[in-house]
């Protein structure tokens, strides 16, 4: 059975649902070889063909050629800079917490003992490449 939703949203909220639309997309696809849609194309789409409809194209476009809607060139970009904001802190936050996870694997400790250490030991990473970036880490060679 097909449910029809219609809601209200003021321009504020307009950009923003645009962006998490953007974003969720980003987030599922970004994996994908080129030529595959994502398990939300299709909500994007319905989202993206209603604020056309509506006027609202300073985030959206319709490909004539395919009939399906994009975002803007303006609006990807601004959205992209979101995403590289939040790349950037999870790379450095993943690295040290793995380099942590790792070493900690190393050592015989319990439970307890072993999250209390990794904690530590990504502390103590964070440190170091919050002050010297990766110009310290590298990678043995065998």
């Amino acid at each position: 059975m097909k449910k029809i939703i219609s809601i209200e949203l003021s321009d504020d909220q307009c950009e923003k649902l645009i962006a998490s639309i953007y974003m969720a997309g980003w987030i599922t696809t970004a994996h994908l070889e080129d030529d595959e849609s994502g398990p939300f194309n299709d909500l994007e789409q319905t989202i993206l063909e209603q604020f056309t409809r509506q006027g609202l194209t300073e985030h959206t476009v319709l490909n004539e050629a395919t009939g399906g809607y994009s975002f803007t060139e303006k609006a990807s970009e601004e959205f992209d800079k979101i995403l590289e904001e939040y790349d950037d802190v999870t790379f450095w936050e993943e690295l040290s917490t793995r380099l942590a996870e790792r070493d900690v694997n190393l050592m015989k400790l319990s439970g307890s003992e072993k999250a209390e250490k990794i904690m530590l030991l990504a502390d103590k990473y964070d440190l170091e490449l919050e002050k010297n970036g990766l110009k310290n880490v590298f990678i043995k060679n065998k």
